[in-house]
């Protein structure tokens, strides 16, 4: 098994072999590559484009993922800090969503 960070695939995250769908865990590592590199514009747009804001199992999976990860390694505080923004992001973009449908 590799550590997300020996995963620098180009297409990591956006394709999987066979055209068959990408697998959450490439997700996960796509997102930490881009919020280590600290762009949160495509942090943003991969979670829109994706629907991972409102996944419910992709949630878990990173959640899972913090709570394997060792106390105080980096892996964890970037995993914690990519959970916060994507529950932000998830509760700015339902929000309004909810005031966009309460106007006649």
């Amino acid at each position: 098994m590799k550590l997300w960070t020996n995963r620098k695939n180009k297409s990591m995250g956006y394709e999987a072999p066979g055209g068959q769908p990408v697998p959450l865990i490439d997700r996960v590592h796509r997102l930490m590559h881009l919020w280590r590199a600290g762009d949160v514009h495509k942090v943003d747009e991969y979670l829109v484009d994706n629907g991972l804001c409102w996944h419910e199992l992709f949630k878990r999976l990173v959640q899972s993922l913090i709570e394997l990860a060792s106390a105080g390694s980096d892996e964890r505080t970037l995993l914690e800090s990519l959970s916060n923004h994507i529950q932000a992001k998830g509760a700015t973009i339902n929000g309004g969503q909810s005031i966009m449908n309460l106007e006649p």
